[in-house]
């Protein structure tokens, strides 16, 4: 990362296992935290930051807690952009293009 930095101490990578992974470690503070629901070898994390690796099998109780600890501020969720389901094509583009720096949301309209 180059110019004004700004670290946090939880960084989730949701996606994948590879160079982003290593990327999303140049964000999280020193001495911070990084998890990933992707399985793999697990990055070697610099800087005496905890990495933690979630399997992919759902479980509601670790998605309860998430969500205690986002309610709580405890862990920030970034939100880029929220797309409708009609323009799910541009939101993948938007990753594919590493053209978002958060997260984007699919509304699904009932």
């Amino acid at each position: 990362m180059t110019g004004r930095q700004t670290l946090f101490g939880v960084e989730l990578d949701p996606l994948t296992m590879d160079e982003t992974v290593e990327r999303c470690l140049e964000a999280v503070r020193d001495g911070g935290k990084a998890a990933s629901l992707i399985p793999g070898p697990p990055p070697e994390a610099p800087r005496g930051i905890q990495f933690h690796q979630f399997n992919g099998i759902p479980n509601g109780a670790r998605l309860a807690l998430l969500a205690q600890l986002i309610d709580a501020g405890s862990l920030r969720v970034i939100v880029q952009e929220v797309v409708p389901l009609a323009r799910a094509r541009d939101a993948h583009k938007m990753l594919e293009d590493h053209a978002v720096r958060g997260k984007v949301v699919l509304r699904v309209d009932e």
